[in-house]
This record gives structure tokens, sequence and C-alpha cells, in this order.
């Protein structure tokens, strides 16, 4: 590929594919999943979170499982909610199913964290959504 001019939304794109590439050697060699999260970027240049995690990542889920049972109340929901699929509304697509997955405490507005059965990309939900879609009731 030529050398870039300009730093837009579908070279950061590119670049980060070529990233995720050239880290997948580092995975294997040391057991761990490396993640790129949400993206800035100007003409100049673009930064970006990189998570590095264990690739059991039973640990992880074990450890959002608890938090998940700790605040669901709060929120509205039962501790037995964390793994239930809901119907949800995505863009575009209409009413796709969504993995309870997480919580954000201190998340007011959206504080319950659903993964996209499709894709696995997690998204941030208002618990009355959330509550509404686990009674069967269309939400839009």
């Amino acid at each position: 590929m030529a050398k870039l001019t300009k730093m837009g939304r579908a070279n950061t794109k590119t670049v980060v594919d070529a990233l995720k590439a050239a880290v997948k050697s580092v995975e294997e060699e040391f057991g761990v999943v490396c993640t790129f999260g949400g993206r800035r970027y100007s003409d100049e240049g673009f930064h970006c979170k990189m998570e590095v995690g264990l690739a059991d990542s039973s640990a992880l889920a074990d450890q959002q499982k608890r938090e998940f049972e700790c605040y669901a109340q709060q929120f509205g929901l039962k501790p037995s909610d964390f793994g239930k699929v809901v119907m949800l509304y995505g863009s575009r697509r209409g009413q796709e199913p969504y993995e309870i997955c997480g919580v954000a405490p201190r998340s007011s507005k959206y504080p319950i964290l659903a993964k996209r059965k499709r894709d696995g990309k997690v998204y941030k939900w208002g618990a009355h959504t959330v509550r509404l879609a686990i009674e069967g009731k269309e939400v839009f």
C-alpha cells in the first residue's frame, strides 16, 4: 500500500486492521488477547485504546458476573439476568439479539452492557430499556 498523506476514517481503519494483524504473533507467543477500542483521529494521526488481557477470559467473565450480581438490583434487574439474551433495536437493522454481559455502575444514563450476538461488539444500554426487553416488550 502507498504511504498515507492524510489520516481519515478509512485510513484509520486500515492502519488499525494492520496493527491487529501485526499483534497476532505477540498474542500467540504470550497467550494474551489484544483489543483495540474507540478511535479519535485528525488529518495528522489518530489515537486509540488498546487493552491486553489473558487469553483465558473466564476470570474476566467471572469478575463481570460478580460485579453485575452486586449492582443488578440497583438498576431494577435480577442477578440472574446476567447472560440473558434480549432483543434490542440496533441501528438500521431492526431488532437484534444482545447478551447482557456487564454493568457500568458509575454510568447513570446507560449502565447496562450488552454484547451484540452478530459480531460481539459491546454496547451500553439504559436500564429501563433492558428491563422492558427482558419482559419481552418492544422498545423503540
